[in-house]
């Protein structure tokens, strides 16, 4: 067989599907988690005057937009909340207190300088209180001086251990104790707000060498009411919620960037 050409760049092929997430500032970001049939698809119209005795006068584009879809699997009201632009009333009910929670991160699952994501949260997403953390090998370590507590991105509590004089190796296993107080419930109320609020968007592919394709919707809408898809009790499917998202242009930023942004770590030669 005689083949018509060979690959010129390896890294513009792409595999895999995409993490959807959305941030009211574009700084700090929302991972909406599981999804099915992600699809991004840029629109518009196009826009051509003529004359009656010559060809095209001028011709281009107008409603230039895109949108962003997806079967949502994990039904979370706080994220619906962001998604749905402020027509909804919002609110956590905290829980019980929960004291002493212990959580066990085993070698390979931790690594100097690499954030490691406590399992429970505070239902109003504070940064927990981490009372202790200790390894199998080096024994009780220090805050500030061996590890770290933060709150990355999307909210979540972080413990980042650091290769100080104490801790003398990753083969180990380290279990935190740490207190948190779960949401009994999640509350989402609607009716009678009328204005939409706009939020970012994106869509980031990474392939194995943690290298990223990635979508940035800069002024995005909600442009579809709940809708949830139950299944058969004895099905092996989720419920899940349709979403769909509308990028408009944000006449802020500067022409010729004001509807979308597409960074490319992987196709780099």
């Amino acid at each position: 067989m005689k083949y018509q050409t060979t690959v010129k760049n390896l890294g513009a092929i792409k595999f895999g599907s995409a993490k959807f997430e959305i941030s009211a500032n574009g700084v700090d970001w929302t991972d909406l988690g599981a999804m099915r049939e992600l699809v991004f698809e840029e629109m518009s119209e196009r826009s051509e005057i003529s004359a009656d005795n010559t060809g095209p006068i001028l011709v281009g584009i107008r409603d230039h937009r895109v949108q962003l879809s997806g079967n949502l699997m994990e039904i979370d009201l706080a994220n619906l909340n962001v998604i749905r632009g402020g027509i909804d009333n919002y609110s956590a009910v905290a829980g019980t207190l929960v004291s002493g929670a212990t959580q066990d991160f085993a070698s390979g699952q931790w690594g100097f300088n690499d954030p490691v994501a406590v399992e429970n949260q505070n239902c109003d997403r504070s940064q927990l209180t981490i009372n202790s953390v200790a390894g199998s090998v080096d024994g009780a370590l220090v805050e500030n001086t061996d590890y770290f507590v933060g709150v990355n991105e999307n909210g979540v509590t972080v413990v980042t251990i650091i290769d100080s004089a104490t801790v003398t190796t990753e083969d180990q296993t380290m279990t935190i104790n740490y207190d948190y107080t779960p949401c009994a419930k999640k509350v989402l109320k609607s009716g009678g707000k009328m204005e939409l609020s706009s939020f970012y968007a994106r869509f980031t592919n990474t392939d194995e060498e943690d290298k990223m394709f990635r979508i940035t919707v800069h002024k995005a809408e909600n442009a579809a009411g709940i809708v949830i898809n139950y299944q058969p009790d004895e099905g092996e499917d989720p419920d899940m919620i349709p979403i769909t998202i509308i990028g408009r242009r944000d006449n802020t930023r500067t022409a010729g960037e004001q509807l979308f942004t597409i960074e490319d770590e992987q196709g780099v030669s």
